[in-house]
């Protein structure tokens, strides 16, 4: 019994539990975010959970998209992308950042992540799909084409 415990606790640490996104989506709802100054489209048959300067938009429960504005420290600390080398330089919302892809581990269950971040204001804004592919499927794509900054760069909340 005592062998199969390490085996057991391994299994755990590398179940994969990154969420399955929706196929299409029919109808859209419009997300804004005055704090962050931030909008973008979601599909209709997901919810939102925001609690300010981090947003989760689930479907089935299972979180699909995380917004999360933040210092590195604090991204570090939440376990987002700090620590992980960037893929490569990415563009959102007309800003120039970094393209993150990697695995964000919450308890022993890992979800596979493509995280874009990008300096907004005094902090770094992280527009995270939790997908398995390299590549957004349509509905990923959608979202991240709907998403806009609606306040300038240096402006306070």
């Amino acid at each position: 019994m005592r062998r199969f415990l390490p085996v057991a606790a391994l299994l755990l640490i590398a179940c994969d539990t990154t969420p399955e996104w929706p196929a299409s989506a029919d109808a859209w709802k419009q997300y804004d975010n005055e704090l962050i100054g931030i909008s973008l489209q979601y599909p209709e048959q997901c919810s939102v959970d925001d609690e300010g300067h981090r947003v989760l938009i689930r479907c089935d429960g299972a979180p699909i998209i995380s917004i999360a504005w933040t210092t590195e420290a604090g991204a570090k600390k939440n376990g987002l992308w700090p620590g992980h080398d960037p893929v490569g330089p990415v563009q959102l919302g007309g800003r120039m950042g970094e393209l993150y892809r990697y695995t964000h581990h919450d308890g022993p269950f890992g979800m596979q992540t493509t995280s874009f971040v990008v300096p907004h204001r005094d902090k770094l804004l992280a527009l995270e799909f939790r997908t398995t592919p390299d590549q957004l499927g349509p509905v990923a794509q959608h979202v991240l084409d709907s998403f806009a900054f609606t306040r300038p760069s240096g402006d306070a909340p």
